[in-house]
């Protein structure tokens, strides 16, 4: 068990105790080989133990140095479930204490003390330790180990430290709260020491880790020691990438422990630490103690912000992110913000202390916006550092300008010091953000800060006149106007309009912006402001587009805005603003176009006439007509609601130092002179741009009453009474097919929403809900160049040209030939509008439902199914909108899904099948989410429609369709499978009940390959989890999981079958039928087994049966089998209950042992030895019967069909088939008697019948004893009514073998009646194999002779053997041959003289007659036929001499003893020495048996024994005959036979034999030869 146990040595190797060493030490055999045999017992013997109690070894193996042991114990750690067995308490106190042992323990005797574990055995242990959930919280154990592993000197290697502190993270993260006070400081104390001591930099960074997480767990270990922080901040700049790396964590992971502290001293102590790293070189150490000034934003402290600001300038990008991202966050609470003054103070004495080239441009940008930020939310305003990101800045400037004013009040130093921050910030990189706070600040200081600013005038003009950027001349130009006093104004203001008109204009852009804002100073002349107004517009209309135009453009716009003037040249400045914003030219920027119509706009003003002012508007909607430009109809709309309110747009206002409320409420005497220009303008708009059959137009001019609602709505007259004339124009707009229409509508739907009253807001609801549930669609007037699609979405002709409008549309089906394509055509725009009006009114949703919840109430049952399903439509954008609408819903409202979740239902449900693809995909997604988790009974009674539904979409034509059907299929499945639970009951039976069918019927049965896959997935999946609620419906389930065996099996195992030779084909079967039974299908087929019962099997039984009987498969009937072999085990009281069902499942069963394919017989009769116990005892006898018949008639593969089933019943049903043994006996040894053909094959079924004798009987000599009777009725019956040779001979064999085995037990009149019978046997024509009778009784003579000579006197002795010598005059010489020894036996046994005398006679002539046939064949030809014969004539000689050697025992007369030896001496000359030798040794028979009485010469014999001895060249054939002469000589010495004395013949052979080769090998027979007296 250990790693060095197959070690001789006496030392106790490591993690074995003295007690387990010794015992293995004793053990003679391999131990490696050992240790792999008990992995793999492990692996194969799951029922004897558990794998928690496996685990412990099979780590102990992964341990050890041999491989093949290693790779044992790897399988075995695949297969345990690890999760499982590593929550076991016990196992993991016995892998402690395999760890570390427990040498020295005072409760454990010596002997049995372990040794602590060796270095690969711990590095084994602890990936299971980590892994553990439990082992973490084992203390003290798991620090024992920890520290151990970590600090144990030599043991300690690396791997082992890593894993080491890799547990003691688990251990630290996992750690109970109750149990860190305790073991806490102890964890924090070696984690240290680990860093402290340990080379290994992995080590250390793991380390760390922990270090961070123990130290967040227990603050009040790091929080009182703040050295220790030093130390980690110090460590950061000197350690290796990886350790520094770790450590930047661990103080991160310690932040919110010194967020939370409040001790003064402590933050004291670490801000003066944050201090010193913020500006270290190293830039880990940088960023990680930036982190930390967090801890010390939960307070107005100023230094930090200051930290953050200057870390803002670093030139590491991730430093600068996080400083920003803190001072955003340190803003994000506005009692923690500092006070703008004390901020501005601090900032400037930080920036203008220390030196301008300490300080980065970034850094003073940074703190100007910081410093006005804080400002921003002391006057209670959102607070942004990036003033880009707020679109409506400008709106809160004059709030913040008025605090900014009180404060200045209050400390005259501040607007000085804020000036000189921002304005350094402005120098040192200019930015149009920065002169916006500094305009605000100038502006609010009034005199104080343009005092400030008077030495800095012209660097803020040189910014003004040489920047290129059009925001920055702009912003510096505003800057540089604001800070004139008012003396300079109009002295500026003179000289500027002197340079505009006597420079080059390309270098004036600046000074066109001055004027402009110059123009702006309420202490400007009019008639100045008139001059340069007419300047710029000249300047503006006359040039070419270029820089100067833009500026000078821009700067009439800005100065018309504040200065309404009506120029004097007003209807061609109109007409030129006009072509400039509509013109297509690339040479005019938008830039351009927006200064532009700004100046038209700004143009108006109250008193302007009509005529102008309708000039303004024609122009404006030009722009509308022409080419999209849909950024640029905002503009317009700004532009028509400036003409038209003319001085009262709150644009007009200074937005420094007035808000829009003030404004409005300042010229509210003003807004009825507006009302009715407001009311025309809308009624064009109304009427006649949104009523074009351009889209653009249409678009735009969605947009401009989006803009006149955005900012009149609330307070113009004439906006509030055409309310619902706008809302329907809205509610139309969403029907458009352009996504900003759509918007734009909404948006404008929105605001038509918050300016209604009560009705209005109900009937917009009302429009809304049915835009979005059926649609709405437009109804244009159609012209030829209306467009029905947009551009790109049909394609394009073959010869490119577009398919958009209606004329091309038309064009393209009269080239095709086909006008009804034209129809199909609009149907599909139609199609297209009606969704888009749904996407349309998603957009207005989203605007309208926070502010309409309680009007939607009502229309709450009809708008969520269908939201519900638009949510998951296959356009992302319709899908985008309606998921924004869904949150607005669902948000607000809990348990939305819960309360409408059948009508939810009842709405997908249609749209499974619904005409239109994009209804089913979204239908499908859907349905899937909402079963998920939201079921309800409605819904579980409607499984079954939802399955037929399912299954016919998952063969959709469309492969997304299919896609979302699988997914809704896999959760439709989860859900019927959650509510089939067997711990519902009765309603999991009724779910069933309703889905079983149909999973059966349309999906297992299904001509669509995935239909079938799913429905059977379906199906296996309930069989596992429904448990006894499917045993209503078993009787239906199991034939179909039985017949999808066959119909899931690969369609190439039919193509090889059919190819297949026989042997080829049973192996192939055999394959299927394994791989059946450890299929899918077969599992769920035994997990139903368990609710089977007697009541299942009467309904089961006859389909059962059907399947046996005639299933379609190989699989199907083989896994019916297997199953009903399953329930002959698991039900065996049930099966006794229904003895009927179980009769014609038998009979099934019996059936299939007749099929022809091997396999399916050999698993039938397998079932049939299972099921034969719980059948009728008459059903047995009659299939035994059956079989038996079947045998003896020699029935198509009735062998094997007897063999088969005997070996079932004989494997499994023993006890019943030692019942029939009186039937089956005979018929086993019958068949275990057939001999094998000569190539082999019936090796097989040979040893299926030894096998069946051997568990049946206890040997053959018991079984005849025993069975004798029976075993010889049998075998008579065949030899007398079988017509099959075959059959007879082997009943023959059978009957020669109870002779052999029985013979001597056999009473006389039994031995003489079987001996008649196979006499009468004998009668009739020579078959083949009829030797064989003869040999039976051969044997019946030789095993019965008491017996018989007890039973036959001399008068029946000639009866008895008359018919065996009628038998030895047949024809044929094999036949002949075995009669002659059997007549043979008969004399010698019988000692019958008479018969001995005939038949020596009949040998005689025998003899002569084939001496005469070879002589007639001599002329034979054919050479492979005189061979034959001649074979054939070497066995019949053999034969004879044989037959000659047993009957020369019975003779009695010296006549026929001499014809006898005569005869065999005769034998002696033939050619061929086998037949000698045979000769040799019947002669040899006959002088040791020597019985004449009677004189006997015997000089023939000696005389040819000698001859062959002496010329024989076979050692063989040589002993015999030196056997035979000394018998004979033997015999002579005694008196008889006698040697003729005087015949030299024999003296001479007498001498060459003592000196024969032979002779002196043999000294007995040369001893008896010197002896001879001649």
């Amino acid at each position: 068990a250990a790693e060095h146990a197959g070690n001789e040595s006496t030392t106790v190797p490591s993690g074995m105790s003295k007690e387990g060493f010794d015992r293995v030490r004793t053990l003679s055999v391999n131990k490696d080989e050992m240790k792999s045999r008990v992995l793999q017992l492990l692996a194969s013997s799951a029922n004897l133990f558990s794998e928690t109690e496996a685990l412990e070894l099979v780590i102990i193996g992964l341990a050890n140095s041999a491989h093949f042991v290693v790779s044992a114990a790897e399988a075995l750690w695949k297969k345990i479930d690890l999760p499982e067995c590593l929550k076991d308490k016990q196992l993991m106190m016995k892998l402690f204490l395999l760890y570390s042992g427990n040498k020295n323990a005072k409760d454990v005797p010596v002997e049995q003390q372990k040794n602590p574990a060796g270095l690969q055995l711990r590095l084994k242990i602890f990936p299971a330790l980590i892994r553990s959930q439990i082992a973490p919280l084992m203390f003290p154990k798991n620090i024992q180990v920890t520290f151990d592993a970590l600090f144990g000197g030599e043991g300690s290697a690396l791997k082992l430290q890593l894993l080491a502190v890799e547990f003691l993270g688990h251990m630290i993260s996992k750690c109970p709260d109750s149990l860190l006070p305790t073991f806490g400081p102890i964890l924090f104390s070696g984690t240290r020491k680990i860093i402290e001591t340990c080379e290994h930099a992995r080590v250390v960074a793991t380390a760390y880790q922990s270090f961070g997480v123990i130290g967040k767990r227990c603050p009040q270990l790091i929080s009182k020691d703040m050295a220790l922080v030093q130390e980690s901040f110090d460590a950061i700049p000197t350690a290796p990438d990886e350790v520094a790396g770790a450590i930047v964590d661990c103080l991160t992971t310690w932040l919110p422990v010194f967020s939370s502290v409040r001790d003064v001293s402590t933050r004291t102590i670490l801000q003066a630490l944050i201090g010193t790293y913020v500006a270290h070189d190293s830039p880990k150490c940088r960023l990680v103690s930036l982190k930390y000034i967090e801890a010390l934003l939960q307070s107005p402290d100023v230094e930090s912000r200051w930290m953050l600001c200057n870390a803002y300038g670093d030139s590491r990008e991730d430093i600068r992110k996080e400083a920003l991202r803190l001072l955003q966050l340190s803003l994000s609470v506005s009692s923690y913000v500092p006070p703008f003054a004390l901020v501005v103070k601090y900032f400037a004495d930080k920036l203008f202390s220390q030196g301008r080239s300490k300080i980065t441009n970034d850094t003073m940008h940074m703190c100007t916006r910081f410093a006005f930020a804080c400002l921003t939310v002391q006057a209670g305003r959102p607070a942004q550092l990036d003033l880009a990101a707020d679109e409506a800045y400008l709106e809160w400037f004059a709030p913040v300008g008025q605090l900014l004013s009180k404060l200045c009040a209050e400390d005259a130093e501040l607007i000085p010091a804020f000036l000189k921050i921002a304005l350094s910030a402005i120098e040192s990189s200019p930015d149009a953000h920065l002169f916006d706070i500094a305009i605000l600040t100038v502006t609010a200081g009034g005199e104080v800060g343009r005092s400030e600013m008077a030495p800095r005038l012209e660097r803020i003009r040189d910014i003004v006149q040489s920047s290129s950027r059009h925001d920055l001349c702009s912003a510096a130009a505003q800057l540089f106007s604001v800070s004139l006093s008012r003396e300079q104004v109009s002295t500026q203001l003179l000289e500027l309009h002197r340079q505009l008109t006597a420079t080059d204009k390309e270098h004036a852009v600046g000074s066109a912006w001055l004027c402009g804002y110059l123009t702006t100073r309420p202490e400007c002349d009019r008639a100045l402001i008139a001059q340069a107004q007419a300047c710029l517009a000249r300047f503006a209309i006359a040039d070419r587009p270029s820089a100067f135009t833009e500026a000078a453009c821009g700067a009439l716009a800005e100065s018309l805005r504040r200065n309404p003037i009506l120029l004097t040249d007003v209807l061609e400045f109109i007409d030129q603003m006009g072509k400039i914003a509509a013109s297509r030219k690339e040479s005019i920027k938008p830039k351009l176009k927006e200064a532009a119509l700004a100046a038209l706009g700004y143009s108006s003003r109250l008193d302007t006439p009509d005529d102008v002012f309708q000039r303004s508007l024609t122009a404006l909607f030009s722009v509308g007509e022409g080419p999209p430009q849909a950024e640029l109809q905002f503009n317009v709309g700004d532009a028509l609601f400036d003409a038209i309110v003319g001085e009262c747009s709150p644009a007009r206002r200074n937005v420094y130092t007035e808000t829009v409320e003030d404004f409005t409420l300042r010229s509210a005497a003003l807004h009825d002179r507006t009302c009715l220009r407001m009311t025309s303008t809308l009624r064009v708009i109304l009427d006649e741009k949104l009523t074009s059959t351009n889209w653009h137009l249409r678009q735009a001019a969605l947009i401009w009453l989006f803009v006149l609602m955005k900012r009149g709505g609330h307070w113009h007259p004439a906006i509030k009474e055409n309310l619902d004339q706008l809302q329907e124009a809205f509610i139309d707009g969403l029907a458009e097919t352009n996504e900003l229409s759509q918007d734009v509508a909404s948006k404008g739907m929105g605001l038509v929403y918050e300016t209604g009253n009560v009705e209005q807001k109900q009937t917009m609801v009302a429009a809304l809900v049915d835009s979005l549930t059926t649609g709405r669609k437009l109804k244009p007037r159609i012209t030829d160049d209306t467009t029905v699609f947009e551009k790109g979405a049909l394609g394009k002709t073959p010869g490119g040209e577009t398919l958009s409008t209606y004329r091309e549309l038309c064009a393209l089906a009269t080239d095709l030939n086909q006008p009804d394509l034209m129809y199909k055509f609009m149907q599909l725009a139609s199609h297209n509008a009606l969704w888009n009006s749904k996407k349309g009114a998603a957009f207005g949703f989203s605007v309208v439902l926070n502010q309409a919840k309680e009007q939607l109430e009502p229309h709450l049952g009809s708008l969520v199914p269908k939201l519900f399903r638009y949510r998951y439509d296959p356009d992302q954008k319709v899908q985008s909108s309606m998921r924004a609408i869904w949150q607005a819903l669902a948000g607000s409202r809990k348990g939305v899904i819960d309360e409408f979740a059948d009508k939810i239902f009842s709405e997908l449900v249609p749209g499974l099948t619904h005409a239109q693809w994009r209804v089913r995909e979204s239908s499908c997604l859907a349905l899937s989410d909402l079963l998920s988790g939201h079921s309800t009974p409605t819904m579980i009674e409607h499984l079954g429609d939802l399955f037929e539904h399912l299954f016919r979409v998952q063969d959709d034509v469309k492969e997304s369709v299919r896609l979302a059907a699988n997914r809704c299929m896999n959760t439709v499945i989860n859900v019927t499978l959650k509510h089939s639970n067997s711990e519902r009951g009765e309603k999991a039976t009724a779910t069933i009940g309703i889905v079983l069918p149909i999973l059966i019927e349309k999906g297992m049965k299904s001509v669509v390959k995935a239909n079938r896959m799913v429905g059977l997935g379906a199906v296996i999946s309930m069989a596992k989890e429904a448990g006894a609620a499917l045993k209503p419906h078993l009787a239906f389930l199991i034939p179909c999981l039985l017949e999808s065996l066959s119909e899931t099996e690969p369609t190439v195992l039919n193509y090889l079958a059919a190819r297949s030779t026989g042997e080829q084909l049973e192996a192939l079967d055999t394959a299927r039928a394994s791989a059946a039974k450890t299929s899918p299908m077969m599992t769920a087929l035994y997990d139903c087994v368990p609710h089977v019962d007697a009541t299942v099997m009467r309904e089961l039984g006859p389909r059962l049966g059907e399947l046996l009987r005639s299933g379609i498969g190989l699989s199907t009937r083989t896994g019916a089998c297997q199953f009903l072999i399953t329930v002959c085990l698991r039900c065996q009281r049930d099966l006794l209950e229904c003895r009927p069902v179980c009769d014609k499942l038998l009979q099934s069963l019996s059936n299939g042992l007749k099929d022809r394919n091997v396999t399916i017989r050999k698993q039938y009769a397998s079932a049939i030895g299972y099921l034969a116990k719980y059948t009728s005892d008459s059903l047995i006898e009659k299939l035994l019967l059956k079989v038996k018949t079947d045998y003896v008639n020699q029935e198509v593969d009735a062998e094997v069909a007897a063999g088969f089933l005997l070996r079932g019943l004989a494997n499994n049903n023993l006890e019943l088939l030692k019942d029939y043994c009186g039937e089956v006996v005979p018929l086993i040894m019958m068949a275990k008697s057939t001999e094998l053909p000569a190539d082999g094959s019936g090796r097989e079924m040979a040893d299926i019948w030894e096998e069946i004798w051997a568990e049946l009987v206890p040997g053959s000599e018991g079984a005849v004893r025993l069975y004798r009777q029976e075993i010889v009725s049998f075998a008579l019956e065949i030899l007398s009514t079988s017509s099959v040779w075959a059959m007879k001979a082997n009943a023959a064999k059978v009957l020669q073998s109870v002779a052999e085995l029985g013979g001597k037990q056999m009473d006389p009149a039994a031995a003489d009646q079987l001996y008649d019978a196979l006499v009468k046997a004998l009668v009739g024509r020579t078959w083949d194999g009829k030797e064989r009778v003869l040999m039976a009784i051969t044997q019946l003579i030789r095993s019965c002779v008491d017996q018989l000579k007890a039973s036959w006197n001399a008068s029946v002795l000639g009866q008895k053997f008359a018919p065996l010598l009628k038998e030895c005059e047949r024809p044929k010489l094999e036949y002949k041959a075995e009669a002659l020894l059997c007549a043979a036996a008969f004399c010698e046994q019988l000692r019958y003289g008479a018969g001995a005398d005939q038949l020596v006679e009949v040998i005689k002539s025998l003899l002569s007659k084939n001496a005469d046939q070879d002589s007639d064949s001599d002329g034979e030809k054919d050479r492979q036929k005189v061979s034959d014969k001649l074979k054939e004539r070497q066995r019949f000689e053999t034969a004879v001499a044989n037959a000659l050697g047993y009957v020369g025992v019975g003779i009695e007369r010296e006549s026929t003893m001499n014809t006898a030896i005569d005869l065999l001496t005769s034998v002696l000359e033939t050619a061929y020495w086998k037949v000698k030798q045979t000769a040799a040794v019947s002669l040899r028979r006959i002088f040791e048996k020597w019985s004449l009485t009677q004189p006997f010469r015997a000089d023939s014999a000696f005389i040819s024994l000698a001859n062959t001895l002496l010329g024989a060249t076979q050692t063989v054939l040589a002993d015999d005959c030196v056997k035979a002469l000394q018998a004979l000589v033997q015999h002579v010495i005694d008196g008889n036979p006698t040697l003729s004395s005087d015949d030299p013949r024999i003296r001479q052979l007498v001498r060459e034999l003592l000196s024969a080769e032979a002779c002196q090998q043999s000294p007995s027979f040369s001893d008896i030869l010197s002896r001879l007296q001649l």
